[in-house]
């Protein structure tokens, strides 16, 4: 065999182990949850339960944090708030936080799950 052959050989090995590696890993990759933020008796919130409840069937990860009875889940809240630039007086829920962005509102909520699930 000539020494290019050998070489082409050892390219397409690798790029080979390569592909094999990447794709292994995308699946062991962990997928980031999204946190999803409600309070109890909120009707907006109560109006995205269906929609939640679906991603969960379909096995996406959601952290579900209620927040009118968990100081704690407020507290987180606040602070995702703040680090997203939302003044005080607009913080709502239902919110969601996925991949670096905020979904705030039943519209937006709706729209993460569309892209989600796509169908």
């Amino acid at each position: 065999m000539s020494s290019v052959k050998k070489w082409l050989l050892l390219v397409f090995i690798g790029a080979l182990i390569f592909t094999v590696t990447a794709a292994a890993l995308a699946e062991a990759a962990p997928v980031k949850p999204i946190l999803y933020f409600w309070g109890d008796g909120c009707p907006a919130c109560k109006e995205v339960a269906p929609v939640i409840d679906k991603l969960i069937a379909k096995q996406l990860p959601i952290e579900k944090h209620e927040v009118y009875n968990d100081r704690g889940n407020m507290d987180r809240l606040a602070m995702l708030f703040k680090m997203n630039g939302v003044p005080e007086q607009d913080w709502a829920i239902p919110v969601a936080f996925y991949n670096g962005k905020m979904y705030m509102g039943v519209p937006n909520i709706m729209a993460l799950a569309k892209e989600l699930t796509p169908e």
